[in-house]
């Protein structure tokens, strides 16, 4: 993206694929608790991946409250906690904290797949599991989602807690998770959040699916060949040390959220290519499902360097503010939006269907004023470090996520007691370590190659 666009493009790393797969969630080993409840379940007959009979399978809103349960009758366990070290630099991205020098390492992102029929005949892809140890916690539609899905998106989510509160990186391993913060605990409020972006990136690619939108066999084959390739580079130890840095356990994992981030790709280009495929005709609708600090948005940037002319030079010729203000007027006045932004807008980075962005992902005085516009309104004249920015909300794939997700026909269901077995504190705690060992292991190797 160009300099004139960084303001908007700050934490921005996070937004394309392969930063999400940096913020997987790093998996732990279950505890000898719910490996013995796990045992009389089967004996019992009774599987994680099938709803309880007699429970009402569609959610009436996007409300967590909404979502049904699914609760087993067994006493929720704390799990132990392993406090480390400190882990390394990520921070500056929604999945803050990923070691740069193992992020490199993970190039393209694409993946393998078993056809799944969805309602209504349509399919969608999802991965041969590996004996990874991972419990089913909610379906979507008949779609599973596990543990080690939700704490891919548990560590995405602490990481930008801890980016947005300026926790520092070497503190984000043994960082106090379960304090309270607004009245609720903070890993709680995590795990919510994550379970919910677990469940929209499902709903969004069932939604591809349905139009056809999936990942093909040489995507399928490269994937593959790509993690075969690292773990020949690195060995089956050392491949799993770097991924762990990158909160994932298993190369399986690996591959599916590398897949997922992909086919997620995939589906927003066909989204912006096709939008009458998933948005609803009358698109206004769409402001009873806006979620809290998540958007879509278009603007319009006239740049300014912020800079007060030095003595003895003319001020500029140009007020940049009293311009931004015309252009702002013009579309009170009744002139088309889109037709001056490509007239005037100044960020030439930025993309045909404008930026969609959570919260602590962009210049923070642009996400205040972006978040506080219901769909099609705009906003006054904003200043940025970078110059002044006029907002204007457009529908996005948030709203829609919601949007599907309160649709009748849509089943989602939630195993509580599976998911309070997730922890924050573990989640973190490993990436730490993990990122440490490499570290060791990375300053070894330097030690050892300057010394021949």
């Amino acid at each position: 993206m160009d300099n004139e666009n960084k303001e908007i493009q700050e934490n921005e790393s996070n937004l394309t694929p392969e930063e999400k797969v940096k913020a997987d969630i790093s998996a732990k080993v279950s505890e000898a608790a719910s490996e013995l409840q796990d045992d009389i379940n089967e004996v019992n007959g009774i599987s994680d991946s099938q709803p309880d009979e007699g429970a009402e399978e569609t959610p009436d809103s996007w409300d967590d409250s909404a979502w049904e349960t699914d609760e087993e009758p067994e006493e929720v366990k704390p799990e132990p906690v392993r406090i480390t070290l400190k882990r390394s630099s990520f921070i500056t991205s929604v999945v803050a904290g990923v070691l740069v020098g193992a992020v490199l390492m993970f190039g393209v992102y694409q993946f393998p797949k078993v056809n799944k029929v969805l309602p209504g005949g349509a399919k969608t892809e999802t991965l041969v599991k590996e004996s990874d140890g991972s419990k089913v916690v909610a379906t979507v539609n008949g779609e599973d989602i596990t543990d080690l899905d939700v704490r891919y998106y548990a560590y995405a989510e602490a990481a930008t807690y801890a980016s947005k509160n300026g926790i520092a990186e070497d503190e984000m391993g043994s960082y106090d998770w379960d304090k309270e913060v607004d009245g609720k605990k903070l890993s709680d409020t995590i795990i919510e959040k994550a379970v919910a972006a677990a469940i929209d990136e499902v709903l969004l690619i069932q939604k591809g699916a349905e139009h056809g939108i999936t990942l093909d066999e040489a995507s399928a084959n490269q994937i593959k060949s790509q993690v075969d390739m690292l773990e020949g580079q690195y060995g089956e130890d050392g491949l799993l040390l770097r991924v762990r840095t990158m909160g994932i356990t298993a190369k399986s994992q690996y591959a599916k959220m590398y897949k997922k981030a992909m086919t997620t790709q995939k589906v927003e280009e066909d989204m912006e290519e096709n939008p009458g495929n998933y948005y609803p005709e009358d698109k206004t609708v769409l402001n009873d499902y806006i979620q809290d600090g998540k958007c879509s948005v278009k603007h319009i940037l006239i740049k300014d360097s912020g800079a007060a002319p030095a003595e003895g030079e003319e001020a500029p010729a140009e007020d940049k503010q009293a311009k931004a203000q015309s252009i702002l007027d013009r579309i009170n006045g009744g002139e088309d939006f889109d037709a001056l932004l490509k007239e005037f807008n100044e960020d030439t980075g930025e993309p045909d269907a404008g930026y969609t962005f959570a919260e602590g992902q962009m210049d923070p005085a642009f996400e205040e004023a972006a978040f506080a516009l219901k769909i099609g309104e705009v906003s006054g004249v904003v200043k940025g470090t970078n110059g002044y920015h006029i907002i204007k909300r457009v529908p996005g794939k948030y709203e829609l996520q919601a949007y599907w997700a309160a649709d009748s026909n849509t089943k989602i269901k939630k195993k509580d007691s599976k998911i309070a077995k997730i922890s924050v504190k573990d989640i973190m705690a490993d990436v730490a370590a993990a990122t440490e060992e490499l570290k060791a292991e990375s300053a070894s190797a330097s030690g050892a190659s300057s010394s021949k």
